[in-house]
């Protein structure tokens, strides 16, 4: 089923969304593709870590993917795509080919990650796009993410360049301990780190509830989804 913004998106058309052709996808995981657009609509733009750009599915859905790299001179953007195949915008990403045209808005600021100094990014196989383009930015980052490969978000995250620690989900949140820890251990060397809570909802009310004061530097707060949503950015 459509949404609202998707139907409105759809009605001023070429007014609110550049247009781009995809020119290249690699998959890094079955569940995780890198795509690059490219377009002279795309020229002359940047990105910040944390920005968001929203697309315009064919189904008149809509929904945010992070950029992690933005080449103004060459008008491309990359994403990484995380899917799941049983939801309208997994499908659309396993059915991506090279010559596709994609329609979108942004970027815009979704996340507030500052400019300089280190990150911690929690969250989960979402999150692993935030992370490299912190990373990209040259930027001391460490992702500790609730997944249910733990391996393939390993070998995910080598390509992409980030520093992960991936946590095997398991019924009831019984993993969200172990994610924490993983928290806790990934800002004792950074203890000034900006902390970006992103990922499902419930999960970073648990992270908040268990860290407490024990995040000294600033915090971001993005939820991309919660258990029975999608789409909440």
């Amino acid at each position: 089923m459509s949404s609202a913004k998707g139907r409105l998106l759809s009605l001023v058309g070429r007014l609110a969304l550049r247009e781009a052709e995809l020119v290249a996808a690699v998959d890094l995981a079955p569940w995780l593709r890198r795509i690059t657009l490219a377009g002279a609509g795309l020229r002359g733009v940047t990105a910040r870590p944390g920005d968001k750009v929203q697309v315009l599915l064919p189904s008149a859905d809509v929904r945010t993917f992070t950029p992690i790299g933005w080449d103004a001179a060459a008008g491309q953007v990359e994403l990484v795509l995380f899917r799941r195949d049983a939801c309208v915008a997994g499908r659309w990403i396993g059915a991506l080919r090279e010559g596709e045209r994609c329609r979108f808005v942004g970027p815009q600021r979704s996340l507030d990650l500052g400019v300089d100094g280190a990150v911690v990014i929690v969250g989960d196989e979402t999150s692993l796009a935030v992370a490299t383009a912190v990373a990209r930015a040259g930027r001391d980052v460490h992702a500790v993410l609730e997944v249910d490969d733990v391996d393939g978000t390993r070998a995910a995250a080598r390509a992409l360049g980030v520093e992960a620690t991936p946590v095997a989900r398991v019924g009831d949140d019984g993993h969200l301990g172990a994610l924490v820890d993983g928290v806790r251990a990934a800002l004792a060397s950074r203890p000034t780190a900006r902390v970006a809570l992103t990922g499902r909802a419930q999960t970073i009310q648990r992270v908040r509830r268990e860290l407490g004061a024990s995040t000294r530097g600033p915090a971001s707060v993005r939820p991309y989804w919660s258990t029975g949503k999608v789409a909440l950015d």
